[in-house]
């Protein structure tokens, strides 16, 4: 028995120190791989989450998205836990609000006859692509709208409310979301300039010809 044990205590030995060598090309692999992340990964995709960049990136690099690109909060704490670095293209006109085919949402929290009837001329007059909900609150449309926008539901959105400040105020706390308030026509120079994709419309105060105006303009643009 003391043989045995001692022949297995050498092999024992042995092959601890054939492992041995073995370990230090290992530690210098891992010094290295950070190097080879400078590469770029290119993603197409319109919605990034956490899964796609631990699907298509690795850790250290840079990784290049489309303009319209929507990065979710989950995705951005990946990429600082990963230290990538995300890039962002100039803003396609593909899926943008500013082109034809846009996807529009309209959330109704307040309403009156003149902003209804020159959303249902809009609507016979252009081909646009609108889906229309109510929202509770003003707070609540808020929510909704950085919801599908971030979930690539529609391009832009329309709120009507009677608390447009307060509407975009909440919208705006949310990543992506780039919202103005509209009280008159003479303001969608606002649209333009912050390249807005929630609009808070006040349901009170345009006339009917300033509602067609606001809509028409909002929704065929590239037309």
């Amino acid at each position: 028995m003391n043989i045995a044990e001692i022949d297995i205590e050498q092999i024992v030995q042995q092959v601890l120190r054939q492992l041995e060598p073995a370990a230090a090309p290992a530690a210098s692999v891992a010094c290295t791989a950070p190097a080879k992340a400078t590469s770029t990964a290119t993603l197409t995709e319109r919605v990034i989450t956490a899964d796609v960049l631990a699907a298509h990136a690795q850790a250290g690099q840079q990784v290049q998205l489309t303009g319209n690109a929507l990065v979710t909060p989950a995705a951005r704490d990946y990429a600082r836990e990963k230290q990538l670095t995300l890039i962002s293209a100039a803003p396609e006109v593909a899926g943008s609000v500013k082109t034809a085919g846009a996807r529009w949402l309209l959330l109704t929290v307040d309403e009156s006859s003149a902003c209804q009837g020159a959303i249902t001329a809009v609507k016979k007059q252009t081909s646009v692509r609108l889906q229309a909900e109510r929202g509770d609150t003003a707070k609540d449309a808020a929510e909704t709208s950085a919801r599908e926008l971030n979930r690539g539901g529609a391009d832009g959105v329309v709120i009507l409310c009677d608390k447009i400040a307060t509407a975009a105020c909440y919208a705006n706390r949310h990543e992506n979301i780039r919202a103005v308030p509209l009280a008159h026509a003479a303001d969608l120079s606002l649209v333009d300039e912050l390249d807005a994709n929630v609009i808070c419309v006040s349901h009170q105060g345009p006339s009917f010809a300033d509602y067609l105006r606001i809509f028409r303009r909002l929704w065929t643009q590239g037309s």
